[in-house]
């Protein structure tokens, strides 16, 4: 992990982070430990757990909305011998599948609103102090 690239105006970031796996810590792709384009680290996952359906997903600090939304999750599958005894449907009669919610602007792009009054038309003004917020709940934080 280089601590120089986690700069205050990073590029498009992100840190894979996998759930139901048996990881080590440091291969956990903590919110704090992103990359950015042109980095890289390889994360280890010992697949030493019986079969499994695991899920994956950006998990960089405060980009994984944006990155889960924009697409970056699936799944994880993890097979075994006992699995593989039980005859279970394969190949094109295996079908996992992820619901996810998406809305769309009218050119096919991903819509995403940039504030919070388009939830419920709340306008300001917005509090920065955690402890004695103005405006909760919720806080919007973009």
């Amino acid at each position: 992990y280089n601590y120089m690239l986690n700069t205050p105006n990073p590029e498009v970031r992100t840190i894979t982070h996998l759930h139901g796996g048996h990881t080590r810590p440091e291969h956990d792709g903590f919110p704090e430990h992103w990359y950015v384009p042109g980095s890289s680290r390889d994360h280890i996952y010992d697949n030493n757990q019986p079969a499994s359906t695991l899920w994956y997903h950006d998990h960089a600090m405060g980009s994984t909305r944006l990155n889960v939304y924009a697409g970056l999750a699936g799944f994880y599958l993890l097979r075994d011998k006992t699995e593989t005894a039980l005859n279970l449907p394969r190949g094109t009669f295996e079908v996992p599948l992820a619901i996810q919610d998406r809305c769309f602007n009218a050119d096919g792009s991903l819509f995403y609103p940039t504030s919070r009054e388009y939830f419920d038309g709340y306008t300001g003004p917005y509090s920065t102090d955690p402890v004695n917020p103005t405006d909760v709940p919720p806080v919007w934080n973009p």
